[in-house]
């Protein structure tokens, strides 16, 4: 027997089965959780190393070179980043997302530690972070005002917009960024 000799024989249990089916997909509906930005954890690790007084290309052959070959051999590595400026390192390691992003930064930290003593003397231990999406701005305003120096602007900015965009809700964090 098909579906449909038992809807035309059975009609009663028809509206029955489809009454049920549609009860338990507006229940399962209304149970969803929806995010506008759910949490997403990215495998990605930086490696900062900052080398006070040495320019970009002694950076580069005595601390950037040597921690990019030592995280090379690490697992799951799905691209690799570095720059080096004057002064400092960074070397960022993007992991697949199969990675726990704790594993990931734990190998980064030991295989680091296998490099710290081939570093110059000067330079400071390099800092492990895992990178946080989560907590990056979601939106950015940019103030401008006639009348008033930067001075004036932001410390107006800061005593009264930020103190407004501070109380609303779900605002997690106020940064104010330039002026004088």
């Amino acid at each position: 027997m098909n579906l449909s000799k038992i809807a035309i024989s059975r009609p009663v249990f028809a509206i029955m089965l489809l009454g049920f089916l549609l009860v338990v997909g507006l229940t399962s509906r209304s149970k969803l959780n929806l995010d506008m930005f759910p949490k997403v954890d990215f495998p990605v690790v930086t490696a900062i190393t900052i080398y006070p007084g040495a320019g970009p290309s002694e950076v580069e052959t005595l601390i950037t070179k040597q921690i990019e070959d030592a995280l090379s051999s690490i697992d799951g590595i799905d691209e690799m980043m570095s720059y080096s400026s004057e002064g400092m390192s960074a070397v960022i390691v993007q992991f697949v997302l199969e990675k726990q992003i704790a594993d990931a930064a734990q190998e980064v930290r030991e295989k680091i530690a296998l490099i710290t003593n081939a570093l110059p003397d000067d330079a400071e231990d390099p800092v492990v972070s895992r990178m946080d999406f989560s907590a990056e701005p979601i939106l950015y305003y940019g103030i401008s005002a006639t009348g008033m120096d930067e001075i004036q602007l932001r410390d107006y900015v800061d005593k009264r917009i930020r103190t407004l965009l501070s109380r609303m809700e779900g605002v997690a964090n106020v940064e104010i960024i330039g002026g004088a």
